[in-house]
């Protein structure tokens, strides 16, 4: 079936798995958020380029129609909208059809009339070690739903990958977490940057105890200290969009000091190399 273009962005691709892997045992579904403009090629184009986890109990109408409508009025004044829906059923062979999954094609009867060039898309989990096949997209022409294309990027598996590796889905949450707790906010506006958040924390501890140690280590037979922060490029990012991508974490601390001991003065030189991973290695 011949379709708009359709692309992916990271953050949206990363929180549909992420949704799923974090309740593995469940149907797991959410709304896709996007906007058409013009394509390259001179059709129509579909960036998506996020995604909203809605559940992964037993859906019900009244709550679903809550929900769409929720997220109708976050983006009302925004230039993205809703463009599709994403299912996953707990049984993986079920994620290849629509017909196959009772409430996926209820909800896209409705989907259809109230959004126009509506998206359905299924996920196979058994297939994530796999390059390609494990996300198929829809789209319905004259009664039918058919495959689209959807261009899946590496940058889309390794945002995946990282979030995956350091246990990041434990904390996204949806519109059922919502509504057991209010504090969970389902839109997740903190998803992906709670992990950079939390290393700053941790670098901030461990440089200030690291200094403290060396500083104990000397004792009293201090003859100077010097501390220099030596070629510091922090940067820190909202964490949404592209500049998730572009974050960068470098930062080196050249610690010297002189100690004096029983044999005469000795200079130690520490340096501290961070480059975005933990837990901090100590060199002399």
């Amino acid at each position: 079936m011949k379709g708009p273009e359709i692309t992916i962005d990271d953050i949206a691709y990363a929180k549909i798995f992420m949704h799923a892997l974090k309740h593995s045992y469940d149907d797991v579904c959410g709304i896709l958020i996007g906007k058409y403009c013009d394509g390259d090629k001179g059709g129509k184009k579909c960036v998506i380029n996020n995604s909203v986890p809605l559940f992964h109990t037993h859906m019900l109408s009244p709550f679903l129609n809550l929900a769409f409508t929720l997220v109708e009025n976050h983006y009302k004044d925004k230039e993205e909208r809703i463009v599709g829906y994403y299912h996953i059923s707990a049984d993986d062979s079920k994620n290849v059809d629509i017909k196959k999954i009772k409430v996926c094609e209820l909800v896209s009867e409705k989907l259809v009339k109230n959004y126009e060039d509506a998206l359905i898309c299924l996920v196979q989990m058994s297939r994530m070690q796999f390059e390609e096949g494990n996300c198929m997209f829809m789209q319905e022409d004259s009664g039918q739903w058919g495959n689209v294309d959807v261009e899946i990027s590496l940058q889309n598996r390794e945002f995946l990958k990282k979030n995956i590796s350091n246990k990041g889905y434990l904390n996204i949450h949806d519109f059922d977490d919502h509504l057991n707790c209010i504090n969970y906010d389902f839109m997740n506006p903190n998803l992906f940057n709670n992990v950079h958040t939390l290393l700053f924390d941790y670098l901030d501890f461990c440089v200030d105890g690291f200094i403290s140690f060396l500083l104990f280590l000397v004792g009293s037979n201090v003859d100077n200290c010097h501390v220099v922060l030596h070629n510091v490029d922090t940067r820190k990012a909202s964490m949404d969009g592209e500049s998730a991508r572009k974050c960068n974490y470098h930062m080196v601390i050249m610690i010297s000091f002189w100690g004096k001991t029983m044999e005469g003065n000795i200079r130690r030189s520490d340096l501290l190399g961070i480059n975005g991973s933990l837990p901090l290695c100590f060199a002399k």
